[in-house]
């Protein structure tokens, strides 16, 4: 930690002409007091010096205290759901990010409404096309697929072997500008039985839409062979 960077109370230009003035002033007193100044009293120079020192090491305190966010000084958050990098108190932060991530999750929400819309009514087309057209879609256990047309492929497959809905419970949105990730749950039925499992998408907004940009998933119950 440096306790003179320029994001403290001092940045290295002040640093410098506060050190050199602490060294010229302590000179100037010691050089007062060797002559026979402030009446000999060696008290007085040392209360003066003092006095310096005091200011030197509080400045210092508290830019540690800052630090350490220690008794709440300094205690700041950092704001990744705006479109851009900014730092504020906790309390507005706070009530400003929730407002942000509660539009993003109803918006993602939304998009995985009609992906299941165009699964359940067997349109394979339709679910790959919430997807980006260069995004990665990885199964669990096969190799990654890429673009539209590999998805639509996979998802025609599905529908052959038997599955007939998917119920997509989106449990975690976050993200900020033209990026999102979700996280959550789903579950499968079909010929074969249910199956269940979590998912991780990234999104990605192209022309304001979002888009799933890549997309793996992680079977937890297996439907029967």
């Amino acid at each position: 930690m440096n306790l003179w960077s320029s994001t403290g109370y001092m940045g290295t230009g002040h640093k410098a002409l506060f050190v050199w003035l602490l060294l010229l002033l302590a000179l100037v007193f010691l050089v007062v007091y060797l002559d026979g100044g402030l009446d000999g009293d060696p008290l007085i120079f040392f209360v003066i010096l003092g006095f310096f020192d005091i200011l030197f090491l509080s400045t210092a305190l508290i830019r540690i205290m800052r630090h350490y966010q220690i008794c709440g000084v300094g205690k700041r958050q950092y704001d990744m759901n705006a479109p851009y990098p900014m730092t504020s108190y906790v309390y507005p932060l706070t009530k400003r990010t929730s407002a942000v991530v509660f539009v993003l999750f109803q918006e993602i929400k939304s998009r995985q409404a009609e992906f299941m819309k165009a699964f359940n009514s067997g349109d394979a087309a339709g679910a790959a096309a919430l997807y980006d057209p260069e995004g990665y879609f990885m199964p669990n256990g096969i190799d990654p697929v890429k673009g539209r047309a590999g998805i639509e492929s996979y998802y025609k497959q599905d529908m052959s072997e038997g599955v007939k809905s998917c119920q997509i419970i989106t449990e975690e949105v976050n993200g900020g500008d033209d990026w999102a990730f979700e996280r959550g749950s789903y579950h499968l039925n079909g010929t074969r039985g249910p199956e269940s499992g979590a998912y991780l998408q990234i999104w990605k907004k192209v022309n304001g839409k979002w888009l799933i940009h890549n997309d793996c998933f992680n079977v937890i119950k297996p439907a029967k062979k």
